[in-house]
């Protein structure tokens, strides 16, 4: 019952594909048509059945990893999907897909941009406890790439009240406009 995310401001998969690079597989898992008809993790499965790689080396196109790809295009069940059956897990997709074990580890070693962006992440994808683990590590509860999406942002794109009233209970600023 939560809108996707496939509104937020990353690249959509068309602009990966059309630009090159993008597999089967990533095709079917970061597009909306085949999530929408009921059949994406079917032909995921398939896919992968006739020998389609998760690690391929552009798998999504634009040089992203499968999780995020997935998850910056509003497949969610997707992300998980792949990454149950062997997909890489970088900080971001951890942080859509609830893996809190995989954002812990990954935590110091990211840079900070990509702590903000999976604190973005985690809010617009419900995930509370993620939220809370950034946060208590000192992300920037309002830090966005210079377009005042922040994390309170994308937790109102992705219909996430608790995570909505969370921020705002952390501080987030409900007066910042988005450019």
């Amino acid at each position: 019952d939560h809108r996707d995310l496939h509104s937020f401001p990353t690249r959509r998969s068309s602009d990966l594909v059309y630009g090159g690079g993008c597999t089967a597989l990533g095709l079917v898992a970061t597009s909306t048509p085949p999530r929408e008809a009921g059949v994406q993790i079917p032909v995921i499965q398939v896919l992968l059945d006739h020998g389609a790689e998760v690690e391929h080396p552009n798998l999504a196109g634009g040089g992203s990893d499968a999780v995020y790809a997935c998850l910056a295009n509003g497949c969610p069940e997707a992300a998980q999907y792949l990454a149950d059956h062997g997909a890489r897990v970088g900080i971001i997709g951890a942080a859509g897909i609830g893996r809190l074990d995989v954002v812990r580890e990954l935590a110091d070693t990211a840079d900070n941009s990509r702590r903000e962006m999976a604190l973005r992440y985690a809010a617009g994808y419900g995930q509370p406890d993620i939220v809370t683990f950034l946060l208590d590590r000192g992300v920037a509860i309002d830090a966005h790439h210079g377009d005042n999406q922040t994390a309170l942002f994308y937790a109102i794109l992705g219909d996430r009240l608790g995570v909505v009233r969370l921020l705002l209970a952390r501080g987030a600023n409900p007066g910042l406009h988005t450019q």
